[in-house]
């Protein structure tokens, strides 16, 4: 499964996993409890939100009947619940289950970081989606600053929260700090392990050149979309991912005016994508559809898009 990134053939096989673990073990040994979370992330990485976020939920009410003294899991299992549902398009309801996963471990903060990360991260998100932009930017650098600035291990996860503050830098109309942020989260990646390192400077890179279409600085949008689909190609992204690449590239021939054809067949691929996923980009089809309709009119569209989350 691990082999199988973003695939519904991902989350087949850990579901297959999981249903050998609890007939060999039960429903409520610790290792099948363990893999209902890993599940929900397959599902939520396959696109399949709802049944990630159920998932989740068994998830963290196995960890609370099985291990109620250990909150370092509960917290994994909090955050990972609140992922699903922010996925889903409930940030809202996900928002008090991360407050709960920052909160329940009271032990030292240097013994609990990753959990701590993890759960200021999609907190941050959570608040993104629901225009929260203040809180938003407020739990990324509290996120950052638990990081630290040097370590490896963290790489990854550093250029990942470097990422999501520039993303809502750039919702905040500050394009110019969000360029800067993501040329940081490239610098952060360089130190990320070898196996990851394209996918997280193509994530990175991708959004860079959204950040770039913002400034109107289209030839460099150009080129740092390409560069990121050249470190992680289609197949290795998640499904929302192809579809946001999809749109961003359409954006991108449409203001350079080289393939309107070719800009709206990629628009509405992408407007097709997010229409099969639902949750929280249950709004973006429409979007894009009222983008298709005002290109198709030679109306110029120079701002960003405005997603209700």
């Amino acid at each position: 499964a691990s082999n199988l990134t973003g695939s519904n053939e991902a989350a087949e096989y850990i579901a297959r996993a999981l249903d050998i673990a609890e007939r060999a073990e039960g429903a409520d040994h610790p290792f099948p409890i363990a893999m209902r979370c890993v599940l929900s992330v397959a599902l939520q990485r396959a696109g399949q939100y709802a049944a990630s976020s159920a998932a989740a939920k068994r998830c963290v009410d196995g960890y609370e009947e099985v291990f109620a003294h250990d909150f370092g899991r509960q917290a994994y299992a909090l955050t990972t619940l609140g992922t699903a549902l922010v996925s889903e398009g409930r940030a809202g309801e996900a928002v008090p289950y991360l407050k709960r996963a920052i909160n329940i471990d009271k032990r030292p903060i240097a013994e609990r970081r990753p959990y701590l990360i993890d759960s200021l991260l999609m907190l941050g998100r959570a608040y993104w989606d629901q225009l929260e932009l203040d809180k938003s930017t407020d739990a990324f650098r509290r996120a950052l600053e638990l990081c630290g600035g040097d370590s490896d291990m963290a790489a990854g996860t550093i250029s990942y929260a470097r990422d999501m503050l520039a993303r809502t830098l750039r919702a905040s109309g500050r394009v110019a700090e969000a360029i800067a942020e993501h040329r940081a989260a490239l610098e952060a990646a360089e130190k990320a392990d070898a196996a990851d390192r394209g996918c997280i400077r193509g994530q990175a890179l991708r959004q860079l050149a959204l950040d770039d279409l913002a400034a109107g600085q289209l030839a460099d949008a150009q080129r740092a979309l390409s560069s990121g689909l050249a470190e992680c190609p289609p197949d290795k992204m998640d499904v929302d991912d192809r579809a946001e690449a999809k749109f961003t590239r359409a954006r991108i021939l449409a203001r350079l005016g080289s393939d309107r054809g070719g800009a709206l067949a990629l628009a509405r691929s992408a407007a097709d994508t997010y229409a099969a996923l639902g949750g929280r980009y249950r709004d973006r089809p429409q979007l894009i559809q009222r983008w298709m309709s005002n290109e198709k009119k030679g109306i110029s569209q120079r701002e960003e898009p405005k997603y209700s989350n």
